[in-house]
């Protein structure tokens, strides 16, 4: 059973919110990864607990209606992706007098995590990507009491969180409105704190993630932007032992390799993601990034109808997407370096961690034609 939850568990946390007796907690492993333990002197066995945990439960799937690239000119420049789940937000709460849970850098830990937004102005903490594993542990009950108060909520985060939520639940509230990324996998928030501390990153104001330049603000690259101590630092993800292992999948949580969501039936009522069929889909503005939004349900429509009229959409041919966008499809095989990359980050030196988990040769070949042209050539 140990190396079942090892494997499957995603840390959702819904068992923890179950338990009538506070039996469980949510504790940290050696990497970083939330699991859940069981007090057995509080344990009154009552069965709760695997009643909504997700390994073996899985509520109603949503056959995909229809799919849509598309953008939104107005917030666009300032999203990693195509701008939609930002424009949403903002009609649910002005239209539905709604609030709004999605995940956010905590600057004051620099841990991910969900929060809650009923204001507007404060919807710009849920924009942008955020490649670390999002804590929503604690909201559970505050979801529940608002759904229970009959408050419209608008809740957005990975497949695995939304079956959390929606286990957790147990019943389906009309009032209740579900949006899944396409996910790609999650490193810890371990991980990515012990890499901005090794370097030399602090008081941090804003990360992101992905950087729109000023160059060309409709096309993002994946590469840090970090605003801190009235400094402004690039850092391409090939170069970064934390982005570079993500994007090759190396550090990610092991149930990511054996994920149950990666498919195109669907537990959100929308499912946003980037377009990585982009160059292949005849009908898009190839000009600009675009989001894939897939409509999954009914709530789903009233959502895209929210700003259907100051979208720029067009039909997203979706074999081509499944084509390039392997997160629809499949999960990876867990690489050999996956099962040594957190025990590396304990016991190797920085310089050398890094060596290891960066593109290297990549890098080096950088350093040697910024020297060949200070030096004129001489190399």
């Amino acid at each position: 059973m140990e190396d079942t939850i090892r494997i499957k568990c995603t840390g959702c946390g819904a068992c923890k919110n179950i338990c009538p007796v506070g039996a469980i907690n949510m504790i940290e492993d050696n990497e970083g990864f939330l699991y859940p333990t069981i007090d057995e002197t509080k344990c009154i066995k009552c069965g709760k607990c695997l009643s909504i945990c997700q390994i073996e439960n899985k509520p109603k799937e949503y056959s995909i209606i229809q799919s849509y690239a598309g953008y939104m000119i107005e917030t666009i420049k300032d999203s990693a992706s195509g701008g939609i789940f930002y424009s949403i937000a903002k009609k649910f709460i002005r239209n539905f007098s709604g609030i709004v849970v999605g995940a956010a850098i905590n600057y004051s830990n620099m841990h991910v995590e969900h929060i809650i937004v009923s204001q507007e102005d404060e919807l710009y903490k849920l924009q942008n990507s955020k490649y670390v594993q999002s804590n929503m542990i604690e909201l559970f009950i505050n979801i529940k009491n608002k759904l229970d108060n009959n408050i419209p909520v608008l809740f957005s985060g990975t497949p695995c969180q939304i079956v959390g939520l929606k286990l957790y639940l147990k019943k389906e509230y009309e009032n209740l409105y579900l949006i899944d990324i396409v996910c790609h996998g999650v490193p810890s928030n371990k991980f990515f704190e012990t890499n901005l501390n090794n370097n030399r990153i602090n008081n941090i104001k804003k990360l992101y993630f992905r950087n729109k330049d000023s160059k060309n603000i409709n096309r993002s690259v994946y590469q840090y932007k970090i605003i801190y101590n009235n400094k402004t630092k690039y850092i391409n993800n090939n170069e970064d032992p934390y982005y570079y292992s993500f994007m090759n999948n190396i550090s990610n949580r092991y149930s990511c390799y054996h994920c149950d969501y990666k498919k195109l039936n669907r537990y959100g009522d929308l499912t946003l993601g980037d377009c990585d069929s982009w160059k292949e889909q005849k009908e898009i503005n190839k000009a600009v990034v675009n989001s894939i939004i897939l409509l999954n349900s009914k709530k789903g429509k009233i959502l895209l109808n929210l700003i259907k009229e100051e979208a720029k959409l067009c039909e997203l041919d979706i074999a081509s997407e499944v084509e390039h966008n392997k997160s629809l499809s499949y999960s990876e095989s867990v690489p050999l370096k996956r099962l040594y990359i957190y025990q590396d980050l304990k016991k190797l030196k920085w310089n050398d961690f890094k060596k290891k988990y960066t593109n290297h040769t990549n890098f080096i070949k950088k350093i040697k034609i910024i020297i060949k042209k200070v030096i004129g050539g001489k190399l």
